[in-house]
Formats: structure tokens, sequence, C-alpha cells
């Protein structure tokens, strides 16, 4: 009987320590992208870039069908983001992130070109390690 009470103080303590642990993590990106960085656009206050979709995830909420030119160049499935970290925003630099799409008014470089594809939070990112 003892052996048992321990036994389920053990499991308790365990659920509730992965429980309080989860409240900690960082957020879950709601969308995944596998893309290159097509262009980078230094701003007044922060950095623009512009990254191609290559390789969508399954589990994405949406298809990013966006299309734009950069450089004579046609790319599909573009996205915007003024928070990709300064390691990777290297023209031709193949990255997978997550991240959130921003609801709210997007905000432009002053004075540059305005993009009108979708603006995303990033969430996490890593170095690509795909072939096209």
């Amino acid at each position: 009987m003892k052996m048992l009470f321990r036994f389920l103080a053990l499991v308790s303590l365990a659920v509730l320590t992965g429980i309080f642990w989860r409240c900690g993590a960082p957020p879950v990106p709601n969308e995944k992208i596998a893309g290159r960085v097509i262009k980078v656009e230094y701003c007044p206050t922060d950095t623009l870039v512009l990254v191609a979709s290559d390789i969508l995830y399954p589990s994405n909420k949406r298809q990013y069908a966006d299309t734009l030119t950069v450089n004579g160049v046609l790319y599909t499935g573009v996205i915007k983001t003024y928070d990709l970290p300064l390691r990777n925003q290297k023209l031709g630099q193949k990255i997978d992130i997550g991240f959130d799409v921003i609801n709210s008014q997007p905000k432009e470089c002053t004075g540059k070109e305005a993009y009108k594809v979708p603006e995303v939070r990033i969430l996490d990112v890593a170095i690509g390690n795909y072939a096209l």
C-alpha cells in the first residue's frame, strides 16, 4: 500500500512538473515554411526581409500564393518580416522558419516600395537543409 501511494505521488509530481514546464515554453508557430531570402532592405529603424517559400509544410493553415517580382525574377509564396535574425539576412540563404501571420496594420519602410504580401512574426528559424 505504501508503494502504491509513493508511485501515485511520483506520477502526480511528474504530471504537474510537465504542466508547469510547458507554461514557460516558447510560443508554438502557427505556420512553417522552408524558403529563401530574396530581398533585404534596410529601413531607418529595422530591416525588411522578403522570403520566397520553396516548401510549404502540410500542416499550414493557408497557402502562400502571393507573387512578387524582385530584380526581374518572379517569386511565388512571398512573405515579409522585420524580425529575421541578422545572421540569416543573406540573399539566397535557405531557411526553415516558424511564424505567425500579423493581422494588424502592416508597417512599411518609409520612402521605400510597399510590398503587398503577408507580414509575419518569426518565432523560430534554422538554416535550411533541403535541395530543390
